[in-house]
C-alpha cells in the first residue's frame, strides 16, 4: 500500500472509532433504527447523484444492505444503548475471527493452528468483558454486538464479490436500500418516533450527521475503495486500531472509565485478532 492509501486506512478508523462515541450518544434520546433512518435518509439524500447501474447485481446490493446496514449497523445501535463506547468498539473486533470462519466454510480456506489459536484468545477476551461489573445487567447487549460483529464480517465478504461496479455507487445504492428496511423495522417495533425526534438535543442531530457524514459517506465509501483495490488480508489489520480511537474518544468526549476486566479483555480479544490477521499476512507472503 502506498503512504496515501495508509492515510486512508488509518482515517477511516479514526472515523468509524468516533462513530461509536456518536452511535452511544445518538441512542440515548432516539430509538435505533430511527436513528439508522436518520443516518441513512441523509446519506442517500447526498449519495443518490452518484449513483449507477449496478449491472445486474441487484441480489448481492440486496444482500450488503441488510447485512452492512439493516443488520450490522442496526443491532449495533441496540447494543450501543446499553453499552459504553470503547467497550462496543472492542467487542466489534469479534468480526475479525468470525472472517475467518466465513471464508473457512464458504471458500474451503486452511483455517490453521495460528488461526484457531487467535480465535481462541480473541474469544477469551471477549469472555473477560463480559464479567466486567459495567456489563453486569447488560450482557445480552454485549452478545447483541458481537452478532452486529459477525454480519460485519458477512457484508465485508459479499462486497467483495461485486465486479466492475463504482464503490461510490455501491455506498449509494447500500444506504438507499437499506433506508425502507430500517423505516419498517422502526415502525413495526419501536414507539413514540415524533417525540422523541422533537425532545432530542441538538448534540442528538449533530452525531447523526456524524454517522451519516463520517461513518457513512466518508468511511464506508473509502472502506469500500480500499477493500476493492487491495486483498482483504492486507487491509484488515488496520481495523485493530479502532478499538483504539474508540475507547480514546470515549474517554474524551463521554467521560468512560476502564475498568481492569475491560482493559485486559481488550488487550487480550486485539492480540487474537492481531494473531489471526498475521497468520494470514504472513500466508499470502509465502
Amino acid at each position: 500500500m502506498r503512504p496515501i492509501e495508509i492515510l486512508i486506512a488509518l482515517l477511516v478508523m479514526m472515523v468509524w472509532g468516533g462513530n461509536f462515541v456518536a452511535m452511544r450518544i445518538g441512542v440515548i434520546h432516539l430509538p435505533p433504527f430511527l436513528t439508522l433512518s436518520c443516518r441513512m435518509l441523509i446519506a442517500s439524500a447526498i449519495l443518490v447523484w452518484f449513483l449507477k447501474s449496478p449491472k445486474g447485481q441487484w441480489p448481492l446490493l440486496l444482500a450488503i444492505s441488510f447485512t452492512m446496514s439493516t443488520l450490522h449497523f442496526g443491532l449495533g445501535l441496540v447494543g450501543m444503548q446499553e453499552i459504553e463506547a470503547g467497550t462496543g468498539a472492542i467487542a466489534m473486533q469479534a468480526s475479525v475471527p468470525f472472517a475467518a470462519i466465513i471464508v473457512w466454510l464458504v471458500y474451503k480456506e486452511t483455517l490453521g493452528w495460528q488461526r484457531f489459536f487467535g480465535m481462541i484468545i480473541s474469544c477469551i477476551g471477549i469472555l473477560i468483558i463480559s464479567g466486567s461489573p459495567d456489563l453486569a445487567n447488560n450482557t445480552h447487549m454485549l452478545v447483541v454486538l458481537i452478532l452486529s460483529a459477525f454480519f460485519f464480517a458477512l457484508a465485508s465478504i459479499l462486497i467483495r464479490r461485486l465486479k466492475d461496479i463504482d464503490f461510490v455507487s455501491v455506498n449509494a445504492w447500500v444506504s438507499i436500500l437499506s433506508l425502507p428496511q430500517a423505516v419498517l423495522i422502526s415502525a413495526c417495533f419501536e414507539e413514540q418516533h415524533f417525540q422523541a425526534a422533537m425532545t432530542a438535543p441538538w448534540q442528538t442531530w449533530l452525531v447523526v450527521i456524524y454517522m451519516a457524514l463520517g461513518a457513512t459517506i466518508i468511511g464506508q465509501g473509502l472502506w469500500y475503495r480500499t477493500l476493492a483495490r487491495h486483498d482483504t488480508n492486507s487491509v484488515m489489520p488496520f481495523t485493530l486500531l479502532v478499538p483504539v480511537f474508540g475507547v480514546f474518544f470515549g474517554i474524551i468526549f463521554l467521560g468512560e472509565n476502564l475498568d481492569f476486566q475491560n482493559v485486559s479483555g481488550g488487550l487480550v480479544t486485539i492480540a487474537g485478532v492481531g494473531i489471526i490477521l498475521t497468520h494470514r499476512s504472513i500466508k499470502r507472503a509465502s
